[in-house]
């Protein structure tokens, strides 16, 4: 019986595997090339369905039938991080039509994008899932109040409010609302109480963080306006008029100082 070499051995070994490697490498590249075609062809899909929507000014139940048809919950959270700038803000357009208030802390983390696209369309999906939080009559009642308030009939906005509150008292966004009303008549005090109301069911509200901060500065709490705003920025860092307010408020507080010195 002949006897191989054991370096021989291992020669014909690796001569034989080494196609078999390089086989199996080409198919594992091929596969990972295919996958990222394949994924790249549906964030493409989620960036035109948004720009078809908007062009063709669809309907809610139109853009959510055809998001929820086309697409997985779980790819439009992950796209929300995407390195594109257009697919993370598709992303974020779809969760606000067919998202839940469990996404909320998906989109507050995109609020934070330095992109301000991306940070645009975080909030205009959170303010979606916001507006929408509660039953349909009650999104349709809050959507009255708020169509009111903007035609200049605050005691009709008012009125609307009132009732969406006494019906859905656990929702946070009929406060907010109404908070906008106490501030128009003056009434800073109704508006603090409506703000902390809404805070304490949707405590990451920016906007009634800012109103909050708004409230105080014009009743001249100056410290407690300023740390408001600064949690309104806490979560929304690209509240420009709120940065500018805070500026202001300082500015008048150094001024302010100065007099009282040089009254002494």
């Amino acid at each position: 019986m002949e006897r191989i070499d054991r370096s021989v051995l291992i020669h014909r070994v690796r001569t034989a595997l080494i196609p078999v490697l390089l086989l199996g490498t080409a198919a594992v590249m091929l596969a990972w090339h295919g996958r990222q075609m394949w994924e790249r062809g549906r964030c493409e899909r989620i960036v035109d369905l948004r720009e078809k929507a908007q062009a063709l000014r669809w309907a809610p139940d139109t853009v959510r039938t055809e998001i929820s048809s086309r697409f997985h919950r779980s790819d439009l959270l992950s796209w929300t991080k995407h390195a594109s700038g257009p697919v993370r803000q598709a992303a974020a357009w779809a969760i606000g039509h067919v998202g839940s208030s469990t996404d909320v802390p998906v989109l507050l983390v995109a609020l934070q994008h330095r992109d301000p696209r991306t940070a645009s369309a975080a909030v205009d999906a959170l303010w979606q899932l916001w507006l929408n939080a509660g039953p349909a009559e009650a999104a349709a009642e809050l959507q009255q109040g708020r169509q009111l308030l903007d035609r200049g009939r605050v005691t009709e906005a008012l009125w609307c409010f009132n009732r969406t509150i006494i019906r859905w008292p656990e929702l946070a966004e009929p406060y907010n609302q109404r908070a906008r009303v106490f501030m128009i008549e003056g009434d800073y005090a109704a508006a603090i109480r409506d703000c902390s109301a809404a805070i304490a069911r949707n405590p990451s509200h920016f906007d009634t963080l800012a109103r909050l901060g708004e409230c105080y500065a014009r009743l001249g709490e100056t410290d407690e306006s300023i740390r408001r705003f600064q949690q309104a920025l806490a979560i929304n860092p690209h509240l420009g008029s709120v940065w500018r307010r805070i500026a202001e408020l300082r500015e008048s507080a150094f001024a302010a100082a100065g007099e009282r010195l040089n009254r002494t």
